[in-house]
């Protein structure tokens, strides 16, 4: 091979080797710039975030300056009030001051007045002890003049007996000497206010029967009786009263009692009749039976008198020693020596209440009656023929036509009086009578 050959064969190969190294460059330069890129892009996208978190540090800066903002102004106004405060603390501090000022002026006047009140105490000391003595004697002087005047005292009342009717009113007077005791306390007291009560000495009447009015004062006391006798005399041998026990007026009906019984009930069957203790009617008037004394049949009997002012009389009970229901001869003299008329209902002479006006036939009483009202009785079926029947009981029982059965007065609108027998647990009307009777036996 030539020289020129070689030399071009070696330029040749000079320029490939150079172009190869060129090409090596050029691609290690592009990995270069490509790497470049990625960081320029990653450090813009560091810089895109830190620019987000810069304006979020900006909004919080915001909002943090409007609240520094705000405080400021709260600042501004606290610090007017304390100026305001504080003029207002000067002003009380003067006043305060005035003040102290009068109170040390005061005190003074204080401290000078003490000192004049201590001597004067002193004087009041020494003139109470030179009074005690003084004041001991007039004390026991007049509790000794006290216990005379009381002692030589008077109370009376102004009158010591008075005849009533129920519902009325009376007063009575305390008269008291010497003038020195007429300021004392009176007490007043009823011994029966079931029948009149009392209240300043003023007694309303209530029911029949008797009380007694007790004024008392500085050790002395003073009575009065008080009747309510509300009865009629016929010229028989009791005084009958001029309403049914229970009522008020002539013409109520008043209580029902069963026989025997003290007290009004809503029940009168022979199941709830206190003495129904007996199984059978021939019981009645045995050993089984409460009221074993007081019934007929030879059964230890007072045919005088039955449950008459005994603890079963009702009418004692209620009204006191001396009032009774009426025994059998009682009311069979009522039915002979009297005469009965009947009053229809709407009659004008006993406010409309049909029954029976019974009149005395005795010389001299003959303007003397008493009205029965047609009240109807009540057994186990409740009130029975009211304004039609009235039935009356008597303190006396009848086991001959019925042996649990007790005597009693009935009338009715087309029949006049006659004797009936009732069943002892029947509620039946008490007209009550006033006279005398054995002693009662409770």
């Amino acid at each position: 091979m030539d020289k020129k050959r070689l030399t071009l064969a070696a330029a040749i190969l000079l320029a490939l080797i150079a172009g190869s190294v060129a090409i090596k460059t050029s691609v290690s330069s592009k990995k270069t710039i490509n790497n470049l890129q990625n960081n320029v892009n990653e450090q813009a996208t560091t810089i895109g975030a830190l620019n987000t978190k810069v304006s979020a540090l900006n909004d919080t800066v915001g909002v943090k300056d409007t609240i520094i903002n705000n405080q400021r102004q709260e600042i501004k106004t606290l610090k007017n009030n304390v100026e305001e405060q504080t003029n207002i603390i000067g002003k009380l501090k003067n006043k305060l001051g005035f003040q102290s000022k009068v109170i040390k002026e005061q005190k003074q006047e204080i401290d000078s007045l003490r000192t004049e009140v201590a001597l004067k105490d002193s004087a009041l000391a020494q003139y109470a002890s030179r009074s005690e003595s003084v004041a001991k004697q007039t004390s026991q002087l007049q509790a000794q003049v006290e216990a005379i005047v009381e002692e030589a005292g008077e109370l009376s009342l102004n009158t010591d007996k008075v005849d009533m009717k129920s519902g009325e009113t009376v007063t009575l007077i305390a008269l008291i000497t010497p003038n020195s005791l007429k300021n004392s306390t009176v007490i007043w007291e009823s011994s029966n206010p079931s029948v009149a009560s009392v209240e300043n000495g003023v007694v309303t009447a209530h029911s029949n029967g008797t009380t007694t009015i007790s004024a008392s004062a500085f050790g002395k006391t003073a009575t009065c009786i008080i009747s309510i006798d509300e009865l009629v005399d016929l010229g028989l041998s009791v005084k009958w009263a001029t309403c049914n026990l229970g009522a008020r007026r002539p013409e109520q009906f008043g209580d029902f009692y069963a026989w025997g019984e003290t007290e009004v009930k809503d029940d009168y069957s022979w199941e709830n009749y206190l003495f129904g203790t007996m199984t059978t009617e021939e019981e009645c008037g045995s050993d089984k039976d409460p009221l074993k004394k007081y019934v007929q049949g030879g059964r230890k009997y007072d045919s005088d008198r039955g449950i008459a002012s005994s603890r079963y009389d009702v009418a004692f009970v209620d009204l006191g020693e001396g009032w009774h229901i009426p025994t059998y001869e009682e009311v069979e003299e009522l039915l002979q020596g009297c005469t009965w008329k009947w009053f229809a209902k709407g009659n004008a002479d006993f406010n409309g209440v049909p029954g029976f006006k019974v009149t005395s036939k005795k010389e001299g009483f003959t303007d003397k009656f008493i009205f029965l009202p047609a009240a109807g009785f009540t057994n186990e079926k409740g009130l029975k023929n009211v304004d039609q029947w009235g039935c009356y009981w008597t303190s006396v029982s009848d086991d001959n036509y019925i042996a649990s059965g007790a005597y009693g007065l009935r009338f009715d609108v087309k029949e006049g009086p006659e004797w009936v027998c009732g069943h002892r647990n029947y509620g039946f009307a008490i007209r009550p009578v006033y006279g005398n009777v054995p002693e009662p036996e409770l």
